[in-house]
């Protein structure tokens, strides 16, 4: 362990169980690129998330009216 460089990582091996050193900038490179993905995908489904809050309010407010015309049809 006293042999690592400054700019390096330890990482274990789950398949080997040895112990690799990497290079930090390498393994921020790979976990950026992850967490774009994640932000990307995360980003989306908001969208979707607005798009179905909002046909629901247009369906409650196109069922309010529906309603409010039969009651009218029925008083006059």
């Amino acid at each position: 362990m006293s042999n690592l460089k400054e700019n390096s990582i330890v990482v274990p091996d789950v398949w080997t169980g040895k112990k690799l050193e990497k290079d930090i900038a390498e393994f921020k490179s790979g976990h950026s690129k992850e967490v774009e993905k994640l932000k990307r995908k995360v980003a989306e489904l908001e969208y979707d998330l607005d798009s179905v809050e909002r046909a629901f309010w247009i369906g409650v407010i196109g069922l309010t009216i529906f309603n409010l015309a039969v009651v009218a049809m029925f008083v006059f």
